[in-house]
């Protein structure tokens, strides 16, 4: 039996493979490059610690802790690989500049996937 994990559950924002590639062919991008910048698109607001996860369920009290995880799990892997990328950029030689673009909507019904399965609307 093989046991599959989605990869979006560890590394969503794929950053902590760009650290790896970075990583690996540190010598090289020092030695051909100024530096290195990394753009990434959010279709979610960046941090989020100020909107807690709130209920009056009576239900919710029970599996509240599980539900914590999962509201805050986007949440607390964006903060673990801003630090990754802190660490990394203070050890390397390298220049390491990032950029975070969101792509924010008016409202629910024009929001877009940014993965490549589309729906057929968009």
């Amino acid at each position: 039996m093989i046991d599959v994990m989605d990869a979006g559950l560890r590394d969503n924002y794929g950053q902590e493979t760009t650290l790896r590639f970075l990583s690996c062919f540190e010598d090289w991008i020092k030695d051909n490059t100024s530096g290195v910048l990394v753009l990434q698109i959010n279709a979610r607001k960046a941090g989020g610690w100020e909107m807690p996860y709130l209920s009056d369920d009576i239900g919710d009290h029970a599996t509240k802790p599980f539900l914590l995880l999962q509201h805050n799990w986007f949440k607390m892997m964006e903060y673990f690989q801003s630090d990754m990328l802190g660490y990394y950029s203070t050890r390397s030689a390298v220049p390491v500049y990032k950029i975070a673009f969101e792509y924010a909507v008016d409202n629910k019904q024009n929001k877009a996937a940014l993965n490549f399965h589309l729906t057929k609307r968009e």
